[in-house]
């Protein structure tokens, strides 16, 4: 209906009394207090009745003196329309939905013009349910009406199937299910045993000696290739395939999914099963339909679904996984050209290597579902823009967020200029989001810097990486200095170089900082200076924090330190070691929980050391009081070449000073 004006108004004097008399003045319900908490002040609007709602609580608490709704109702059209004061939109629910489930009987309806549907004389039931059932009786018949409408344009689309070619199932059995082929055998003599092939039903006795289970060879009487199968071993043997039947009908083209199961596993009587399970629908201009068959027996999952496909035979319902089928290629372009007489798909269809369909059987509607939402697809094929063609139709919606479906021209579906589009040869995805980039930007590039442009912008970050740059310089001097450097390193190490550069607080504004010869050399340059600045703010931690560790490691000093001919190992005597030991081997045992494990003397951390080298970090390890390890790691955890010589010696040590316990490898 037409949505009328909107002056949401101030509670009159009376609704506010009314609402604080209703705390004083509850009713009784099956032994419950049953406080109202909706007031509807009805009124005329014109022809219409006007219901101005009124929640309670915030009411009484004059935190919202206003409507909270405000819903017209046409009882001549059938019709209404609810405006949400609080919320700032229309709404079509009906009144259940506006209380969100609560009872009607919290509703207190005051006096005022009701139209005669609503209530007539006499009439004792409560108004809000029979305005209610009125809403739900009015949308049952239109959902009825539009469902009959949407049944008798499905049955005009089902009506339309023929019968299937002549060969159809000859060619989905001896040539898709070419490979169910079985001599299935029972051993019943040493020389000789009964078997039977599963293609041509010959049943014959062959050597004992040749059989074996899953062995491959040929039927002695048809001579088509099989597989032997032990008639003890046929429990589950069965073997499914699913084709396509393309057709033309009048509003475009039918594919019909033909289902053959064959089931071996009674001996001696195999059965074929053959259904057509469902049928997608293409009409022109529209996205694909899938419609499967339903029965009485169909179990939906809610009230709602039912509602939309109530009844028996052809519904439509989500498109299911389909991409493994076989297309019967026979009448294929015969039934294209039929359905689109001027259309470029079959050059799509040949390009994509349909006469290997196999794994690609989802390929026609993917295409169709993308011409639905873009038909200036067809100008892209024409002028050989294939790859975005196959970009549209590569089967995700999300690759449609690219591109403007409600353009007029392809440049403008593209987001490019047209002279761009004129001069784009075959351009991908990847060049349409960098020229749009451009573009909105006011850049304008010749054809070699775009070039470069391209060569390091390939990953996914290049959008991040010339935002910053553009930060500090323009696209035409970072184009020079890209040109001059490896591009490799560029699009690895260059955003990261920039971002730790500002953090370090380098002048950017001079060219020596911000185009360095050396990329990588830069970076790791950066990167250890801001590491640096970091472990000495974590040291200067270190000394306020767990001091307890030199108490703790003169009590174990003792218990937990070795040595033999190559390695050592002894406690961290302070929370500053332990920081720094994190630091220098990239692990996270400075993080400070290790630390105050062992303060509280639960773990404690070790350095293992080469003896010839104490200093220098090589192993760190977590033990407990037992002496039970638990970690050991080297740099980055990870186990270097020496590890099976670590885990002797932490063997070793373990077994001397832990009297005689075992050692088991920790990671």
């Amino acid at each position: 209906m037409r949505r009328p004006e909107v002056i949401p108004t101030e509670a009159p004097e009376e609704i506010i009394k009314t609402a604080d008399a209703i705390q004083k003045e509850p009713r009784m319900w099956w032994g419950h207090e049953l406080k109202y908490q909706w007031i509807i002040q009805p009124e005329r609007d014109g022809e219409l009745l006007l219901l101005r709602w009124y929640e309670v609580d915030p009411l009484k608490r004059r935190e919202r003196t206003r409507e909270t709704y405000l819903t017209w109702i046409d009882t001549e059209k059938e019709d209404w329309t609810t405006y949400d004061c609080i919320g700032e939109k229309w709404r079509s629910a009906r009144i259940e939905n506006l209380i969100f489930g609560q009872d009607m009987d919290r509703i207190l309806l005051l006096e005022g013009w009701l139209p005669e549907e609503f209530a007539p004389a006499e009439c004792q039931e409560n108004i809000p349910r029979r305005i209610n059932a009125w809403q739900e009786g009015i949308r049952d018949r239109k959902l009825k009406q539009r469902q009959k409408k949407k049944d008798e344009h499905t049955a005009r689309l089902m009506g339309q199937a023929k019968e299937l070619p002549s060969g159809y199932y000859g060619w989905q059995e001896n040539t898709v299910m070419k490979k169910s082929r079985y001599l299935i055998y029972k051993r019943s003599g040493r020389k000789e045993s009964e078997a039977y092939c599963t293609h041509c039903g010959e049943r014959m006795m062959v050597p004992t000696q040749g059989l074996k289970n899953s062995r491959t060879g040929k039927c002695p009487n048809c001579g088509s290739r099989i597989i032997m199968k032990s008639s003890g071993r046929i429990r589950h043997l069965r073997d499914d395939s699913w084709t396509q039947y393309i057709q033309a009908i009048d509003e475009g083209i039918m594919i019909r999914y033909i289902h053959m199961g064959k089931d071996y596993r009674e001996y001696g009587r195999p059965k074929r099963e053959v259904s057509e399970p469902g049928r997608i629908v293409i009409e022109r201009g529209k996205p694909a339909v899938w419609y499967e068959i339903r029965d009485d027996q169909t179990k939906f999952a809610s009230s709602e679904e039912y509602k939309q496909n109530p009844g028996e035979g052809w519904v439509d319902a989500a498109i299911p996984y389909l991409e493994y089928s076989h297309i019967y290629k026979k009448t294929l372009w015969r039934e294209l050209k039929k359905a689109f007489p001027h259309h470029m798909f079959c050059e799509y269809l040949k390009r994509n290597k349909v006469r290997a369909c196999y794994g690609n059987g989802d390929i026609l509607y993917n295409y169709f579902d993308a011409y639905s939402v873009f038909p200036l697809m067809e100008s892209l094929e024409k002028t050989g823009k294939t790859h975005l063609v196959d970009h549209l139709a590569g089967g995700k919606r999300s690759r449609f967020s690219l591109f403007d479906k409600k353009a007029a021209t392809v440049s403008k579906m593209l987001g490019i200029s047209k002279k761009q589009y004129r001069e784009l040869k075959n351009p991908t995805e990847g060049d349409i989001e960098r020229l749009k980039f451009l573009n909105h930007g006011g850049i304008h590039l010749t054809d070699r810097q775009y070039r470069i442009l391209k060569e390091c912008t390939t990953s996914y970050n290049w959008k991040a990486m010339i935002q910053e740059v553009l930060q500090h310089t323009t696209m035409h001097q970072f184009l020079r200095y890209a040109k001059s450097v490896d591009k490799t390193d560029l699009e690895r190490w260059y955003l990261d170089y920039l971002r730790m550069a500002d953090r370090a607080e380098y002048e950017l504004g001079d060219k020596f900082n911000l185009f360095p010869r050396d990329i990588r050399q830069a970076h790791d340059v950066v990167q250890d200076l801001l590491e640096q600045e970091k472990l000495e703010e974590d040291l200067k931690v270190a000394d306020r924090t767990h001091t307890g560790i030199p108490r703790i490691e003169k009590k174990i000093r003792k218990k937990f330190t070795y040595s033999n001919g190559k390695y050592c190992i002894r406690p961290a005597k302070t929370n500053r070691e332990i920081v720094k030991e994190g630091q220098q081997m990239h692990i996270c045992v400075g993080n400070g929980s290790y630390a105050g494990q062992m303060e509280k003397g639960r773990t404690y951390i070790l350095f293992l050391r080469k003896k010839e080298d104490p200093d220098t970090p090589f192993y760190t390890v977590e033990i407990t009081p037992e002496f039970e390890i638990l970690q050991r790691h080297g740099k980055y955890n990870k186990e270097g070449s020496e590890v099976t010589e670590v885990d002797s010696f932490l063997k070793e040590f373990v077994e001397v000073k832990g009297n005689g316990k075992k050692y088991h490898a920790a990671g």
